[in-house]
């Protein structure tokens, strides 16, 4: 879950930063260009870039295999073990 509002927290800075340098390059340039009268939608798109690309990249390694058993985090020796994904009992991982 937090891996999830990092994703968006990020995409959602980074349309943000965008429209902040898009407003500031319009008030420089007061000619009004085609790209400066859609800055809120170059800015929403900055962000989807980022959200998708950033899903597509945390999202590669963090699922297992079809079939596979989760072993969810747990305590052992006093120390936290993380969570793992394992070959039901049976049945080799390859």
């Amino acid at each position: 879950m937090l891996r999830l509002s990092l994703i968006l927290l990020i995409a959602a800075l980074a349309g943000l930063i965008a429209l902040v340098f898009l407003l500031r390059l319009g008030r420089r340039h007061a000619d009004g260009t085609a790209i400066i009268d859609w800055r809120h939608l170059v800015a929403a798109a900055v962000g989807l870039v980022v959200f998708v690309a950033a899903a597509y990249l945390l999202g590669i390694n963090s699922t297992g295999r079809p079939g596979t058993d989760y072993q969810p985090p747990r305590i052992q020796d006093g120390r936290i073990q993380p969570g793992e994904f394992t070959a039901p009992s049976g049945q080799s991982d390859s």
